[in-house]
């Protein structure tokens, strides 16, 4: 059996990686632009070249995340056919506005349920749990900041720069979180295949034949 989300989970994460790199400029460039604008001048081009990249780095970002996210539950449901998540509902969770508030919770506390119980994956299914708040609160956090930042830079109101700090300073914590929580799943789903495949092997005689107990 080979998993179907693992080719997206290796995109996910080279994408996690690279979006830590450009959190980390965008934190460096801000940092600059609140405390020593003169530099922050010369580098100004360059700042807005990082900001354009990072933006359609960020949407692509979330394209496969989804795609991750939907086959990941079809890995889940397919190793336990009891999972009580199906790819689908998994999407709706995250996507539905309102509906997601409980539903990005209820997805990864679900995982926690699956992988809990079953010794290979029951560390890992505690340190999924010890980073489920984190990424839930710091993700309405973030979005909330970012969404009272794009309505400042249309001029509705004005927002002190120091907010574009926190808001780059929280993003990026947001997105080691994020990394963390995305290997967990994947290391956790590479050894339920591990178990499926032990207890198929464990059915089977070496020809491939259901085993005949005496």
């Amino acid at each position: 059996m080979i998993l179907k989300s693992k080719v997206a989970g290796k995109l996910l994460r080279i994408m996690l990686i690279s979006s830590i790199i450009f959190a980390v400029i965008s934190l460096v460039t801000t940092f600059l632009f609140v405390y020593n604008e003169q530099l922050y001048l010369k580098i100004y081009k360059f700042d807005q070249f990082i900001s354009v990249f990072y933006m359609i780095l960020y949407y692509l970002l979330i394209i496969v995340y989804l795609v991750w996210l939907y086959k990941a539950h079809k890995d889940l449901v397919e190793l336990n056919t009891m999972y009580p998540i199906t790819p689908k509902g998994a999407l709706a969770r995250v996507m539905i506005p309102i509906y997601s508030l409980w539903g990005m919770w209820n997805v990864y506390s679900t995982m926690y349920d699956h992988f809990r119980p079953i010794k290979s994956t029951e560390k890992l299914g505690s340190q999924l749990k010890v980073f489920i708040p984190f990424y839930y609160f710091l993700f309405l956090i973030t979005n909330g900041l970012n969404r009272v930042l794009l309505k400042s830079n249309t001029g509705l109101y004005e927002v002190s720069d120091i907010l574009y700090l926190v808001s780059y300073s929280l993003d990026l914590i947001l997105l080691f979180v994020f990394l963390k929580m995305v290997n967990i799943v994947m290391k956790a789903l590479d050894l339920l295949m591990v178990v499926k495949q032990d207890i198929i092997d464990d059915t089977q005689d070496v020809s491939g034949q259901p085993k005949v107990s005496s």
